[in-house]
């Protein structure tokens, strides 16, 4: 059984990851795991709470300062985990509610049945609602930048199928350790996210690597029932505002060529328009 490696940034958060554990846990029954929690510098007791945790199997990394992107602090996690070639890796935000415990096992089916797949996603929901947070990402018609299709969108069965998607939100990502570290090499040498980017499409930006440059799948999972409040920690420390413009342009500049806005309307007026059968 591949072993999987849970990433999870973490700043003045400790309200979130109350919540997170008790119901995480619960999904990685049966499985072999490591969650691997960086803490940037919290002073609400964040450091304190995981370590009276004492779990064998969540390593605490207690980061001095909260100055680093999320693109560079997710590469470092990686490389503190330290995974083989074959490992899963899972990028889970602090903000999430797994409400069942197969949620995961239902992405890791697709990710270790499929070779073609290189990353999978989750449907989300706003917390303790029934309204869509994401269910997969398109491309704007108005500038081409990426975002949440049907987002505030009461869920539908049109939500629970499994779908390709150009883009799927990092917040709950699955991918094999191998994928996430060919995905790109910054000038830091870390391997992963590209850290050109500050707060804002550093996931976008790995799906259009894996599917562009590495030729795999990207695939959303519908058969999940994960809740995400969205940008939890940003909405305490709203920094990717200053960088919104930066972000913007050199996301058009790596990838305006490959961007596809007819999609909308595929997805819009064919229910069966990319549906994901598996193998």
């Amino acid at each position: 059984m591949k072993k999987l490696h849970i990433l999870t940034l973490s700043w003045q958060g400790k309200d979130k990851l109350q919540k997170l554990k008790p119901s995480l846990l619960p999904a990685l029954e049966g499985l072999d795991w490591t969650w691997h929690i960086r803490d940037n510098g919290s002073s609400d007791g964040s450091v304190e709470e995981i370590r009276n945790w004492n779990h064998p199997n969540i390593n605490l990394i207690a980061y001095p300062n909260n100055k680093n992107s999320y693109s560079s602090g997710m590469n470092e996690l990686f490389k503190e985990a330290s995974p083989t070639a074959d490992d899963f890796i899972l990028t889970l935000n602090n903000d999430i509610i797994i409400n069942d415990p197969n949620s995961l096992k239902n992405m890791i089916n697709i990710l270790d049945k499929d070779k073609e797949v290189g990353i999978v996603g989750a449907k989300l929901n706003y917390t303790n609602t029934q309204k869509i947070q994401h269910c997969g990402v398109l491309f704007s018609k108005m500038n081409g930048l990426p975002f949440h299709y049907r987002a505030g969108v009461v869920e539908t069965e049109y939500d629970r199928i499994n779908r390709y998607y150009p883009i799927i939100t990092g917040a709950v990502a699955l991918l094999p350790a191998n994928i996430f570290a060919e995905c790109y090499t910054n000038p830091s040498g870390n391997k992963g996210f590209c850290e050109d980017y500050f707060f804002a499409f550093e996931d976008c930006d790995m799906c259009l690597r894996i599917s562009n440059h590495l030729k795999k799948k990207v695939v959303y999972c519908g058969e999940t029932n994960i809740f995400h409040e969205e940008s939890a920690s940003l909405k305490k420390n709203p920094v990717h505002k200053m960088f919104w413009m930066k972000n913007c342009q050199t996301f058009v500049n790596f990838w305006n060529k490959y961007v596809d806005i007819s999609l909308i309307d595929k997805y819009k007026n064919d229910d069966y328009y990319a549906v994901y059968r598996g193998k």
